[in-house]
């Protein structure tokens, strides 16, 4: 009876056994068959994604992953849990961080791709020069109206809540040009390659340029990121993809006239690959880890002093939270 009951129980502890390795099985299987929802938008700047897209950079990491195209904001396609990586402007997801985004940047990607334009006539040499004026943005929390108050603040223009010098107006995009074509605004200040087609178009003067101003040149304004909780329950996944983006950012970098002319045939762009061709050359494509976490502290810091953020911040906790240094990935590629 002994012998019966001890084999009974031994093929109870093998059955458990069983039970559990199949669990534990089931539960790498799924890290492993994890699809990553890759967003992606149809925007100059966003090549080396696009890229990483068309030329199986993504397969090269062994990465399942599935390409959402997001014709909307890529905060609201985050926030409802319908992409898990992508990349923009550090400068853009630096407030929706402090407001509870849940994403965190994991690389620079390049610098560049925002113009301050005005009319040739319009006595305007300098970012100073806009104190008292009027300045068309497509948002008071995008990219560009921050960048500019960030010059704005460098240069002694006060851009403070409660002590603003300068007005800011909203338009859609494609209205700034005809914004500052009718006098309705005393500048305009956008992205790339809208930018460029409007300084190329109506001979505006380029006051301010990301891509060549010393302040801003070596700055890296975007940079990948991924959800907070996919960087920490799957980390080689986060790392894959930002070695993915990284290593087709550098092949841009060797190849910009190239890459327009082929995302143009793919129809992720619409426009003139030759205008896009000089534009993606004028920009630094070599990506960098380090570049990426010193840009994320650049704007926090800024941030800090001109009131987009709160005064009592603790500006190394939110660096924290806003930048990851991930395992295998190297610094450039």
């Amino acid at each position: 009876m002994k012998n019966k009951f001890m084999t009974k129980m031994a093929a109870a502890a093998l059955l458990l056994l069983g039970v559990l390795t199949g669990c534990g099985s089931a539960q790498a299987k799924k890290g492993d068959d994890y699809v990553l929802k890759v967003g992606y938008g149809t925007v100059l700047c966003q090549a080396p994604l696009q890229i990483a897209i068309e030329k199986g950079y993504f397969e090269e990491e062994g990465l399942n992953y599935e390409a959402v195209k997001m014709d909307g904001l890529v905060t609201e396609y985050v926030g409802s849990g319908q992409v898990d990586a992508s990349y923009g402007l550090v400068s853009k997801f630096i407030q929706p961080i402090d407001n509870g985004l849940n994403i965190i940047m994991t690389s620079g990607i390049h610098t560049g791709c925002i113009k301050l334009l005005v009319k040739p006539d319009s006595g305007i040499k300098q970012v100073a020069d806009l104190k008292g004026k009027t300045v068309g943005v497509n948002g008071l929390a995008e990219a560009p109206c921050v960048l500019l108050k960030r010059a704005l603040y460098s240069q002694g223009v006060n851009v403070t809540p409660d002590n603003l010098e300068v007005d800011f107006v909203v338009y859609n995009n494609s209205d700034l040009a005809m914004a500052l074509e009718s006098d309705a605004v005393d500048a305009i200040c956008l992205v790339d390659p809208a930018a460029t087609v409007a300084a190329n178009n109506n001979g505006y003067e380029i006051i301010l340029d990301t891509a060549t101003d010393p302040a801003y040149a070596d700055e890296y304004c975007c940079a990948t990121f991924v959800t907070r909780d996919l960087a920490e329950q799957h980390p080689e996944i986060a790392a894959k993809y930002t070695r993915a983006v990284m290593k087709a950012s550098a092949w841009v970098d060797e190849n910009p006239e190239e890459a327009a002319k082929y995302l143009i045939e793919k129809e992720y762009l619409s426009g003139n690959p030759e205008v896009f061709g000089k534009i993606l050359a004028s920009y630094e494509f070599t990506p960098s880890v380090q570049g990426g976490y010193d840009a994320v502290v650049k704007n926090v810091n800024e941030f800090v002093q001109i009131g987009l953020l709160k005064e009592n911040t603790d500006v190394d906790a939110f660096i924290k939270k806003s930048f990851v240094f991930l395992d295998d990935v190297e610094e450039t590629y």
